[in-house]
């Protein structure tokens, strides 16, 4: 297994592409003291099988960011640890899977320090006949008191045929903390496809509007030239 490792100062602030490191079956990442780091990473073209681990130390914050629609079945299984006193982590993934893709995003965070803080949104769509797997684990060990963790994981389902899960859980060690987790896996709100269709447009392009209004938010954590390939990607793919 080839594995990629990154290492931010102290003191930094950095901004780390992963979608250059897609030959890499692991990337590990740790963020140095009082450092803010912005992960992202891009899968519009191709993507296997990842492992990204990432370590933050005391005082520092790392933003993570998936924008997700290749047309390839893939697992992407991340690991937080917030290692330091009042370490933040964030991971947003936007996932559209069809056909007969299948793809999993096994993402947790492990608060192992006091004051860390952990905040998990995944949300999807999913077609025909794909399946689409959201899950984790926030875990706070008992050495981690003051902390917080939240998760929020939702998945559209378009057709019958899916096959869609949605199942973020929490491990609670320390009772002097904050946690919460929500999980919603459902079909497309009727109520507003036909406001849709009764303003003129078919059911086609309601569709594609939900959607794009759904996935598409991602799109401004990156740069313009990656941000208007996400949108062409979204618009492309549906």
């Amino acid at each position: 297994m080839e594995n990629k490792r990154i290492v931010v100062k102290k003191d930094s602030t950095r901004e780390i592409d992963i979608s250059q490191f897609l030959d890499f079956d692991q990337i590990t990442i740790t963020v140095g003291e009082y450092s803010n780091v912005k992960i992202l990473g891009a899968l519009l073209e191709r993507a296997h099988d990842i492992r990204l681990r990432i370590n933050i130390k005391e005082n520092a914050t790392a933003n993570i960011f998936f924008a997700d629609f290749a047309p390839t079945s893939h697992k992407i299984i991340g690991l937080v640890k917030l290692e330091g006193t009042n370490s933040k982590g964030s991971w947003k993934t936007s996932c559209l899977s069809k056909d007969n893709e299948e793809k999993t995003y096994d993402i947790s965070f492990i608060h192992e320090a006091v004051g860390s803080e952990s905040k998990m949104e995944n949300y999807g769509v999913a077609t025909d006949k794909s399946k689409l797997t959201f899950k984790g684990v926030s875990h706070i060990q008992n050495s981690a008191p003051k902390s917080s963790a939240s998760q929020q994981a939702k998945i559209i389902v378009f057709d019958d045929d899916v096959v869609a899960s949605s199942s973020p859980s929490l491990r609670i060690d320390n009772n002097d903390i904050n946690a919460s987790h929500a999980a919603i896996v459902g079909r497309l709100n009727d109520e507003h496809l036909y406001y849709l269709m009764s303003r003129g447009l078919t059911e086609d392009e309601s569709r594609r509007l939900i959607t794009y209004g759904y996935l598409s938010p991602i799109a401004d954590n990156f740069d313009e030239n990656t941000r208007n390939e996400i949108i062409d990607a979204i618009e492309v793919r549906f």
